[in-house]
This record gives C-alpha cells, sequence and structure tokens, in this order.
C-alpha cells in the first residue's frame, strides 16, 4: 500500500504523544483536549485555509479526529500502538474523509 505524506506525519504525532511519559497516566478527556493543537499542526502541515473553505475546515477537522480516536484507541490497548496498524489507520482515515468531501461537493454543484 502506498501511504501520503500526511499519514505519515499524523503517524509520528500518534507516536509522538504515546510515547510521552504521561500517556499511561492520561484520562480520555485528557486526550480530546489535544484537539485545538493536533488541529493546528495538521492545517499546518496541510497549508490548507480552513479559515477560508468549508471543505478545507471538514479534512482538517475529521483528520484530527482520527488521530484523536487512534489515541483513545491505543489508550485502551497496547496491541494497537503498532507503527503499521496506525500508518494504515491513517492513510484509511484521509483517503474516506476524500472520498466524503468530494462527493458532497459534487452534489452541492
Amino acid at each position: 500500500m502506498s501511504y501520503s505524506s500526511l499519514a505519515v506525519h499524523c503517524t509520528s504525532l500518534c507516536c509522538d504523544i504515546m510515547q510521552d511519559a504521561n500517556f499511561p497516566s492520561l484520562t480520555h478527556d485528557e486526550i480530546n483536549r489535544f484537539y485545538d493543537d493536533i488541529y493546528g499542526l495538521v492545517r499546518e502541515r496541510t497549508g490548507l485555509w480552513s479559515d477560508k473553505y468549508a471543505n478545507e475546515h471538514e479534512f482538517i477537522c475529521s483528520v484530527t479526529l482520527g488521530i484523536i480516536k487512534a489515541q483513545h484507541i491505543c489508550k485502551n490497548s497496547t496491541e494497537a500502538r503498532d507503527p503499521s496498524w496506525l500508518l494504515a489507520a491513517m492513510q484509511s482515515r484521509i483517503h474516506s474523509t476524500c472520498k466524503r468531501i468530494s462527493k458532497t461537493a459534487k452534489r452541492s454543484t
């Protein structure tokens, strides 16, 4: 499978969070509070104009939520902390988000 540079970036973010010494003691609410920081990192990486274009905001939100969801899964299951699984999960989230936004854009034109 071919992976996008964004999927690699998102996987790296996930691994950075999990490798922090505080990760085992984080609550799920604390993981949810990472949203704004992760959103900013994804926005910066993609170079999208989420403040001007709704589709770009929707894309960044979806990818950010995918990273947050992966953190919750990894918090609950140490087996899920495999970088290969994370990479495939991030690529899948990016791909499905692009397809969904593309279909929505086609319907509105």
